[in-house]
């Protein structure tokens, strides 16, 4: 009879939790889309910028087409390589904290 009649202040405990839960989930996304996007616009710019002083240099007849396309494609895997590294960390620290709430849960 205690656990029903304790029903509804468990619940409002419960929403209060969720509500705070997904404030910190939007906040998150929001603040993962900008800098998601600012990377993605610098990287291209980037890219642009080479492939454009690479074109000057081209018709100046300083460096050729090959050299310009194997330097973009060397840039392209370094790039890649790196946002692989800074997911597997941002998962390390992501499990790091999970893992420490679990411990503290258990705790109680």
């Amino acid at each position: 009879m205690k656990a029903f009649a304790n029903e509804i202040s468990e619940i409002k405990k419960f929403k209060a939790k969720n509500d705070k839960a997904f404030e910190i989930g939007n906040t998150l996304s929001i603040w993962q889309g900008a800098l998601t996007f600012f990377i993605q616009f610098t990287i291209n710019g980037a890219m642009a910028g080479i492939i454009y002083y690479g074109s000057v240099l081209c018709s100046s007849g300083d460096i050729s087409v090959g050299a310009i396309t194997s330097f973009l494609l060397y840039m392209i895997q370094l790039i890649f390589n790196f946002a692989i590294i800074a997911g597997v960390f941002s998962n390390i620290f992501k499990m790091a904290g999970a893992s420490q709430k679990i411990v503290s849960m258990m705790k109680y």
